[in-house]
């Protein structure tokens, strides 16, 4: 939870880089210490609904349970109405805590989803053999929701495997972020990473995967982070704090860029942006 004073700060960053939506999503402890809790997702929730309510237009609130908390459902469905605007899971990050992407559980969630017209993020490593067919009957299952697999669904190193499931599931759509999920490997494969994105742009949104702990004041900064993402995109070679080396970048075409920086949000969340502005998560 940022105070109001660092969420001015932050908009202000946001002004500066031209992202005109972020999303705030809980990360529980878990995903970065095996031995911590997945716990504190409610109160979470309670403090980005306030900066949201400081900046409405600036903030989407997607909000998180683990699939053993028998009261998520109930609880995510009394949230839409304090202006929740999406429900997020951590299962294919932590599989081997919170379950099956199947599970009855949760089809409760999606079955929350579903009924209130919330997007899904939820991560899934598509190269897994047992989680992408969850989450494929999952995508059949749940035509009317429409769910972000993000990091290009764990398929990296084998983006045909993504290609096939965007082709048979159009409630399918992912992101290009983070860093060493995504740009580190697509720096390194240039052109194939370039081929994908302008033949899937329709479904591939902007993402930079920031966590932002204590403060925005953090090494490198939000700006810097946001910048080297957006080199990876439009320019041909580019440096950033990433790498001593020059890298490659994706120098993607104009109507790719527009389709990744904004169309592609702006028909799965319903956001109307600039133009010339991003949407971060």
């Amino acid at each position: 939870m940022l105070s109001p004073a660092q969420t001015k700060a932050l908009v202000a960053t946001m002004d500066r880089t031209g992202i005109a939506t972020m999303f705030l999503l809980d990360t529980p402890e878990i995903t970065f210490d095996r031995d911590a809790g997945f716990e504190g997702y409610d109160e979470t929730v309670l403090d980005q609904l306030a900066m949201k309510r400081l900046y409405p237009s600036r903030f989407r609130v997607f909000y998180t349970f683990p699939s053993y908390d028998a009261e998520g459902p109930g609880k995510a469905a009394r949230l839409v109405q304090d202006g929740i605007d999406g429900l997020k899971f951590y299962n294919g990050v932590i599989w081997d805590l919170l379950g099956a992407i199947d599970s009855r559980s949760m089809y409760a969630a999606y079955a929350v989803a579903r009924e209130h017209h919330l997007p899904v993020i939820i991560h899934v490593e598509a190269l897994h053999p047992i989680q992408r067919p969850e989450f494929e009957r999952v995508l059949d299952d749940f035509l009317e929701v429409t769910f972000v697999c993000p990091h290009l669904c764990g398929v990296q190193s084998r983006l045909g495997v993504l290609a096939t499931m965007l082709a048979k599931h159009r409630n399918l759509f992912t992101d290009t972020g983070p860093w060493h999920r995504v740009g580190a490997f697509a720096t390194n494969q240039p052109e194939e990473f370039r081929a994908f994105y302008i033949a899937h742009s329709d479904r591939i949104m902007f993402a930079t995967d920031t966590v932002q702990r204590d403060s925005i004041d953090s090494e490198p900064s939000l700006a810097e982070v946001i910048g080297c993402e957006r080199d990876l995109l439009e320019t041909k070679y580019f440096s950033c704090f990433r790498s001593e080396l020059v890298m490659h970048g994706l120098y993607l075409p104009q109507p790719t860029l527009d389709a990744i920086y904004n169309g592609t949000a702006a028909r799965v969340f319903g956001i109307a942006a600039n133009p010339l502005e991003k949407v971060s998560y």
